[in-house]
Order: structure tokens, then C-alpha cells, then sequence
């Protein structure tokens, strides 16, 4: 089968049992922080965790953290590696894991955030 017909055959199936064609549910994973529960049986792995950048910068290598086995692309969510290499390294970032389901034939991802919420002791 070449890969364009391929291609075709993934899109049909996923906008078949999902309703979601590829190109939306690609996009929805890698610039939306908040996925909402509507669209969350896209997705096999969904979750958030909180990082300190000391623990952070040891794990990204080549632009892909590994965790549990599972390799995702680094994507740096309305901030840049520079914004992060400013923080001190007890500050904590926000990570976002994120695999569509496999008939999407896409790579995992996790989005990666700078923590906005107050620290304690702030109002």
C-alpha cells in the first residue's frame, strides 16, 4: 500500500470512529493546553504534572523527554527555552502528556508551561 493511500485509509478511519479528522486532533494536542472532556477519548495518555527545572533540564535530550518508557516530543507551550532557562532551579513548570489513540498513527507529545499559579506566601 503506498503511503499517500495510507494516509487516506488513517484519516477515514480515525474521522469514522472519532469524528475528529487527523489534522485536528493533531493540532488540538500540540497547541491546546486544556483538553476538554469531550475530546479526551482522543487521547490514550492525558495528564499533568508538575516539574522543577532542575528535574526537567536533566531529562530533555535532543527535544524529546522520556518517562515511563514513552519518548515525547517537547513542545514549549506559550513560552520559549530561554523563558525557562531564567527560572531558578527549584521553580516548577507544567508538563502536559499527551498520545492520541493509535488508529492516529502520531507521536506523543508533552506540552510544556511555565507555572502561573501563586507560591506560597504570594497573594
Amino acid at each position: 500500500m503506498s503511503n499517500e493511500l495510507k494516509a487516506q485509509t488513517t484519516s477515514f478511519t480515525v474521522l469514522k470512529k472519532y469524528g475528529v479528522p487527523k489534522s485536528s486532533a493533531v493540532f488540538l494536542i500540540n497547541n491546546v493546553w486544556a483538553v476538554k472532556e469531550e475530546f479526551r477519548d482522543l487521547l490514550q495518555i492525558y495528564y499533568i504534572l508538575k516539574w522543577r527545572k532542575k528535574h526537567l533540564c536533566h531529562t530533555i535530550m535532543d527535544g524529546a523527554l522520556t518517562r515511563e518508557g514513552i519518548t515525547y516530543q517537547v513542545i514549549f507551550h506559550r513560552c520559549t527555552n530561554s523563558d525557562i532557562s531564567k527560572l531558578q532551579n527549584k521553580e516548577e513548570l507544567l508538563l502536559s502528556f499527551r498520545h492520541l489513540q493509535d488508529e492516529y498513527d502520531t507521536s506523543p507529545v508533552v506540552l510544556i508551561a511555565l507555572d502561573k499559579s501563586p507560591k506560597e506566601g504570594e497573594v
